[in-house]
């Protein structure tokens, strides 16, 4: 079996392809967030972040990408065209590649009760054959409106990118903590650890995006990390903390739980994560992760564990186990090819 692969360059498109070539598929990879109209530039360079913010530049990197997707097609004809998010191919790119006899198979993997998100999504999943979705909102609202076959999947991780390794005593310094958190700065993420960090004593450290360097947490902000770097933190940590990202407290949470919620267990990480509905159908609650439905139901759950080491092990050990035996990516895989399959 051969497929095109289409998804922006991280961990987890690193994570799929391994799986994928595990799993004796032959992989034509494309990064959908490269800059092709001027492809010296180096990825991660000032000149290549402030150049694909231009619309121009933007756009045209984007018509090169789609006539490089029908030409690989052309050219291998794969068996599937199998996209992560997909939102830089157009329709008219999808429907030329299933006129070749081509399945077309997507996994959205975003919060859609962000507009721009929903807006995408509600206008071009229909375009093609398999749409997965990590958010059961999303197969509720759209389940037979279309000729699409929709399945509900979440994300996971490959467990073995996930194994901690020894850490230096510097490590041990910079990642050993009561409370942490990785993620990107948003007001109601600072309003909540803002309230965590009023905890008498509490030792809280946060990583990720360089946003928090401008906050009121700004003294707590660590820096970003790495996917080796993360792993450390996680199995170093007491407590991690997993919160949905929402500019306001007000904000609609989506049913569908983040990537987040399978790698601090994987890391044998303890959890404790904001209430999200598909949560309840992955970890059996108050046995392999924590959830929080309020700040002050938060505060009173860090407080708890902090002071119960064999119960807070005893649900960090459940919940590792959990991920091995039943949330691995080569089981979505292994799901997705036989829905794929079988319909």
């Amino acid at each position: 079996m051969r497929i095109l692969y289409i998804s922006p360059h991280c961990d987890f498109t690193n994570q799929m392809k391994d799986i994928f070539i595990k799993n004796g598929i032959q992989v034509i990879y494309l990064d959908d967030r490269k800059n092709y109209f001027m492809p010296w530039l180096l990825k991660g360079s000032l000149i290549w972040k402030i150049t694909r913010r231009i619309n121009f530049i933007r756009r045209r990197s984007n018509e090169i990408l789609n006539k490089k997707a029908i030409e690989l097609c052309q050219k291998h004809h794969p068996d599937f065209l199998f996209t992560g998010k997909g939102m830089n191919i157009k329709s008219s790119t999808v429907l030329k590649i299933k006129s070749m006899g081509i399945k077309t198979v997507t996994w959205f993997m975003e919060n859609t009760y962000q507009e721009r998100y929903f807006n995408w999504f509600s206008n071009n999943y229909f375009n093609y054959d398999y749409v997965f979705t990590n958010d059961s909102y999303l197969f509720d609202k759209f389940f037979d409106k279309s000729t699409a076959k929709l399945c509900n999947i979440s994300m996971t991780i490959d467990p073995d990118c996930y194994k901690l390794k020894p850490l230096t005593n510097e490590e041990v310094l910079k990642y050993s903590c009561d409370v942490c958190f990785v993620g990107a700065f948003d007001h109601n993420r600072e309003r909540i650890l803002s309230k965590v960090n009023e905890i008498e004593g509490i030792n809280l450290k946060i990583f990720g995006w360089v946003g928090w360097k401008k906050s009121s947490l700004a003294s707590l902000y660590h820096g970003p990390l790495n996917l080796e770097q993360m792993v450390k933190l996680y199995g170093s940590a007491k407590i991690c903390l997993n919160i949905n990202g929402r500019n306001k407290s007000t904000d609609p949470v989506m049913n569908g739980v983040s990537l987040k919620t399978f790698e601090i267990p994987a890391s044998n990480g303890f959890q404790i994560s904001d209430y999200r509905k598909d949560v309840e159908d992955i970890f059996k609650i108050g046995e392999e992760i924590e959830i929080f439905k309020s700040d002050d139901e938060l505060i009173e759950k860090i407080k708890f564990y902090l002071n119960n080491e064999k119960v807070r092990e005893k649900i960090k050990k459940a919940g590792h186990e959990r991920v091995l035996v039943s949330h691995t990516l080569d089981k979505r895989v292994k799901d997705i090819l036989s829905f794929i399959q079988t319909n």
